[in-house]
């Protein structure tokens, strides 16, 4: 198994998402890709493609940075799939530039919906500790489902 600071130190070396290699094994796998831009993803696909000619590849275009978006896509995903074994969630950025940025960082239980503290650091966190929490209350309601959240610190 590999350490924590080992991984830590692979995903601080982590610079572009774009060229992101994930390794399973498997004769047949269904992969959707869910984004923004289908001329990317066509790319992607494609390699994917003659790099394993058993398994499916599959481009979801939806924009989910809102929650609505989200919806869409968990629909399609239902209409195609029973169940997911593997989800891997690498969202592109956050932007809090039409709000007042301050220098401090952290979670704040009594501004959940970040109207008093903003900024990217502050907005990172949030994010990344929500994240955290919602995987908590998943693994509560699916006890035979693993959710792992990395996050670097």
């Amino acid at each position: 198994m590999v350490s924590l600071k080992d991984m830590r130190t692979s995903l601080a070396a982590l610079k572009d998402v774009n060229n992101l290699v994930a390794v399973v094994h498997c004769v047949h796998a269904l992969v959707l890709i869910v984004g923004r831009n289908a001329a990317a993803a066509d790319k992607i696909v494609r390699e994917c493609r003659e790099s394993s000619p058993t398994s499916e590849f599959e481009f979801l275009a939806e924009d989910i940075i809102l929650l609505q978006g989200v919806d869409r896509v968990c629909a399609k995903i239902r209409a195609r799939v029973d169940k997911v074994d593997l989800l891997f969630m690498t969202p592109d950025f956050l932007s809090f530039a039409s709000r007042q940025v301050y220098g401090e960082a952290g979670f704040h239980l009594d501004d959940l919906d970040l109207k008093s503290h903003s900024g990217l650091l502050v907005g990172t966190s949030h994010a990344s500790l929500m994240t955290s929490l919602a995987n908590e209350e998943l693994a509560v309601r699916h006890p035979s489902t693993s959710f792992v959240h990395v996050f670097p610190e």
